[in-house]
């Protein structure tokens, strides 16, 4: 009896192992990968925070989650790769609740496109949530005096706002909407930057054409003038005539220096004529000042002498080619320099 009793316990124990086993083992199999969902981001200046939900399916899980450039992905975007300290790294317990995951990364480049992913491990295998993009808006300097909250709402259409949560077909057809209307706008902008230009190239012909025309009327109108009235001689040598040439053309022509001699006298009226006692011709170039040595006759050289080495004349200037507007006159003093 005692040793059917043993023989029946022994039984008794194998089929509670067997039931333990099997129950374990269901249990085993009915487990599941993770599951990711909820998902959201918040993209700022500069930074951006991506938080999710997390569902273990009762394991153990471990879960990364880091942002990729678009240029991976498609050969326009260019952007600044992030990191790989950004990368946030977390583990789970094994629950059958959803848990939360955050993470917040630094560095990244305004008007910049990126992908984000979201990896989940257990036992079960490995769940991933990628391909969605998140635009970095390009914050016009001073819209956000008290800081930028990321939804783009206050910089109207303009500005690109996240795209969370597309599928992969979705993203794609997003980015290429955003893609043509970019290109919209850099055309437009190049555009009003070539009228920029082109005005800018017109109003510069203008300002040399009218530089032109002012100089070839200069130059059709220039002519010479003195430039000192006061005429220096050294004793032995001759008067110094300092004369300016304006405009761009040489300027030639002849000088004549006369004074005015009591020829007779009848009473008390008096008859006067103009007496030539120097000369000189000049051929200056166009915009310059030179001076020119004066011929003077023994006449002028006598009269010199009895005025005390300061004689008052006229200066006249005959231009060539001759014309009613060619010949000027002014009034000059001879100096001659004492010896020392």
């Amino acid at each position: 009896m005692l040793r059917a009793l043993g023989r029946l316990a022994v039984v008794c124990l194998l089929l509670a192992s067997l039931f333990v086993l099997s129950s374990t083992s269901a249990v085993a199999a009915e487990s599941e990968r993770p599951t990711i969902s909820d998902v959201t981001a918040k993209a700022y200046e500069r930074e951006a925070t991506v938080e999710a939900q997390i569902d273990p399916q009762g394991s153990e899980t471990s879960y990364e989650i880091w942002l990729e450039c678009q240029s991976a992905h498609e050969p326009f975007w260019p952007c600044e790769p992030i990191e790989d300290s950004q990368r946030v790294e977390g583990h789970i317990g094994a629950s059958f609740d959803a848990q939360s995951v955050s993470d917040h990364l630094t560095g990244l480049q305004p008007g910049s496109h990126y992908w984000l992913a979201i990896v989940a491990t257990n036992s079960a295998g490995t769940t991933e949530s990628r391909g969605n993009i998140l635009i970095v808006s390009v914050v016009p300097p001073g819209a956000c005096p008290n800081g930028c909250g990321g939804t783009g709402e206050q910089y109207g259409s303009e500005v690109p706002k996240s795209y969370i949560g597309l599928s992969n077909e979705e993203s794609a057809k997003a980015l290429r909407e955003y893609e043509a209307k970019h290109q919209l706008q850099v055309a437009k902008e190049q555009e009003e930057q070539q009228a920029r230009e082109a005005a800018i190239k017109t109003a510069e012909a203008a300002a040399l054409k009218q530089r032109e025309e002012e100089e070839a009327e200069r130059a059709k109108t220039g002519g010479v003038m003195l430039a000192d009235p006061n005429l220096e001689m050294k004793r032995g040598d001759r008067p110094l005539v300092k004369l300016e040439c304006l405009g761009y053309a040489t300027c030639r022509g002849r000088l004549r220096l006369a004074i005015k001699a009591i020829t007779a006298s009848n009473g008390n009226a008096k008859r006067t004529r103009t007496a030539t006692i120097g000369s000189a011709s000049f051929s200056i170039p166009g915009d310059t000042f030179k001076t020119v040595k004066l011929d003077m006759n023994a006449v002028g050289r006598a009269l010199l002498g009895a005025a005390r080495g300061q004689l008052h004349a006229r200066l006249i200037i005959n231009e060539l080619p001759s014309s009613p507007d060619s010949t000027q006159t002014a009034a000059v003093r001879v100096v001659q320099q004492s010896r020392r």
